[in-house]
């Protein structure tokens, strides 16, 4: 970006203020370099403006998936109440299945 800048005033200064104001013989040439670089330098700011607002919502949502992560990873202990003994057959076995 700072490349560009400097490319386009140095031309700038090169061929354009060497002429004066009232001067009727601009070079085409030199006229049209100057109109294609700035040309694509309006380009080049339009896709960097574009690249900035992607990363910021990029951003966003990796901290979005990042916060949905942490939830998921938190653990729960839970306490099993029943009426019947442990491993008891039947009830008491599916009971202790589902724990696990």
């Amino acid at each position: 970006m700072k490349k560009i800048i400097f490319c386009i005033v140095s031309l700038l200064v090169l061929y354009g203020c060497n002429k004066t104001q009232d001067s009727k013989d601009v070079d085409p040439v030199i006229d049209e370099n100057t109109s294609s670089i700035v040309i694509e330098y309006k380009q080049v700011s339009k896709q960097e403006e574009g690249l900035r607002v992607d990363n910021a919502q990029l951003r966003k949502q990796i901290q979005r998936q990042e916060e949905r992560l942490k939830e998921k990873e938190k653990i729960y202990k839970w306490n099993m109440v029943t009426t019947w003994p442990k491993n008891f057959p039947g009830l008491g076995m599916a009971a202790e299945n589902l724990s696990q």
